[in-house]
Order: C-alpha cells, then sequence, then structure tokens
C-alpha cells in the first residue's frame, strides 16, 4: 500500500493550487470544530447528524471523515475521486427527515451541500489569516474557483455558488446572518466543544472550545447561545496567533503537511 505526499497525477487540483497551500496543512485543522458549529447552526444540518449518525459520542471522527472525503476529492487519483464521491451519495441518499419544526431535510439538498462546503472554505480563510497571514486577495479568487470545481462532485448549483471572494464574502456573511439555530442546534454545538476525548487533556480540550467559539461570527456564536472568550482568553488566543504569524511561514512545507494527507491518498 503506498502512502502519498503529493496530489495524485490526475488529481482535480494539484500542488500549486490554493487549496494544497493551506487545506492540506495542519494547521487548517483549527478551524475544524468552527466548521462544524457553522454546520449545525444550519437546523436541518444539525436534525440530519443528529438522526443519522452517533453524534454525539463521535462529533471528532465525523470531522476526520469529513476532511478525509474533501482531501480525496481534492487530490486524490481520479478513481479515488470517483470512489469518494460514490460513497458520498450513497450515505446521502438515506438521509431525509424533518426537523422539530417540521422543515424537510434532505442531505442531497443543494442548499445545505453549498453551506457545508462554504464553512470549510469560510473556516480555512478564517484560520489563515489569523494564524498565517500569506494569502492575498488574489489567492482567495483563486480558492473560490477551486472550490467551484469541488462542488462538481456535490449537487450544488454553481449559477447560485459566488464566483469570487468578494462575492463569497459577501454572500457566506448573509447567509450567516440569516441562520436560527434551534435547539438541536445548540445541543450539537454543546457536544462539539466537549467531545468525549478522555486522552485529551481539560485544559486542551478547553483551549479548543475557546478557539472554535472566538473564531466564529458573532451572530453565529449568540444565536447558538455560546460563550464569549474572556479577556484573559482572548490574551491567550492573540499570542498563539502572533506565534503562528511568525512561525508557520517559516516552515519548511514537509513540517506543515496535514497527517491525514498521507493516509487519505492511500492507494
Amino acid at each position: 500500500m503506498n502512502f502519498n505526499t503529493r496530489p495524485a497525477q490526475d488529481a482535480l487540483l494539484d500542488s500549486t493550487s490554493v487549496a494544497w497551500d493551506t487545506a492540506a496543512r495542519w494547521w487548517a485543522v483549527l478551524g475544524g470544530q468552527r466548521a462544524l458549529l457553522l454546520q449545525v447552526a444550519h437546523p436541518q444540518v444539525a436534525a440530519a447528524v443528529s438522526e443519522h449518525s452517533n453524534w454525539e459520542a463521535r462529533s471528532l471522527q465525523r470531522l476526520v471523515a469529513t476532511l478525509r472525503a474533501m482531501l480525496r476529492l481534492s487530490f486524490g487519483s481520479a478513481s479515488a475521486a470517483s470512489d469518494q464521491a460514490e460513497a458520498l451519495g450513497r450515505v446521502h441518499g438515506s438521509i431525509v427527515g424533518r426537523t422539530g419544526d417540521g422543515v424537510g431535510y434532505d442531505a442531497d439538498d443543494p442548499d445545505a451541500q453549498a453551506w457545508v462546503l462554504a464553512t470549510l472554505i469560510d473556516s480555512l480563510w478564517e484560520v489563515e489569516r489569523r494564524f498565517v497571514g500569506r494569502l492575498s486577495e488574489t489567492d482567495r479568487n483563486r480558492s473560490v474557483t477551486e472550490t467551484r470545481m469541488l462542488a462538481r462532485s456535490f449537487n450544488i448549483d454553481l449559477d447560485r455558488f459566488p464566483a469570487d471572494a468578494t462575492e463569497f464574502r459577501a454572500w457566506f456573511s448573509a447567509r450567516a446572518e440569516a441562520l436560527q439555530p434551534d435547539d438541536r442546534s445548540r445541543a450539537s454545538a454543546r457536544s462539539i466543544l466537549d467531545p468525549p476525548l478522555r486522552w485529551v487533556p481539560g485544559p486542551a480540550k478547553r483551549f479548543g472550545a475557546v478557539l472554535a467559539c472566538d473564531l466564529l461570527p458573532p451572530t453565529v456564536r449568540e444565536a447558538l447561545e455560546l460563550p464569549a472568550a474572556r479577556p484573559g482568553e482572548v490574551a491567550k488566543i492573540l499570542a498563539w496567533q502572533r506565534r503562528g504569524r511568525r512561525v508557520i511561514p517559516r516552515l519548511p512545507q514537509t513540517l506543515t503537511l496535514n497527517p491525514l494527507v498521507p493516509w487519505s491518498l492511500r492507494e
């Protein structure tokens, strides 16, 4: 079995892509909890994951599975990406139901698919902005173009998906402002911030939860009824951001590669 540390030759995105310089880096995982919180703030998404998965006990596993799927779709071989897309289609095809308010949901719904994909991109941008600080506006425009290429693997109407970074920011902000999380959204959010991981020290878990809440748009954090970071916690986050912006850009790419990449791209 071969483990690859570079995109496959026939991958959707290659090593010159913005996605390879961002989504394939270990620091991108810092936005994982934020992305999950944004996803469950959408009541239909919260209902789907709550009713069709062991969400409360396996939120970390869900995050890892999502990241591996995105890595395979983006950087895996054409056959691996096709297999991954088919596997997602089979899983999504069985996820249908209604929220507590009686609103129907379907995992193949283009609107929900677009929102989930957008949360991953926006979280990646926010973490990069705070902890690395190298992306230019041109890079973000390229990132949106790459995301639109990836969106073809899902049931997403590209005519309604942003075409550049300016459009993406406005579209995402409007969507985030319009979210109306329900009780199930808030329960899922609490599970995301306190996963049952006995091997993670309490202070580390607490800092991860504080960081995830701090990275959220304030309106979403308030709608999910999550606390704002206290002054001492804000100071700690800012200190880590300064360290990251000073150190991460100087590291060779071999030391920033996400360990999930070789595992996800194995043949």
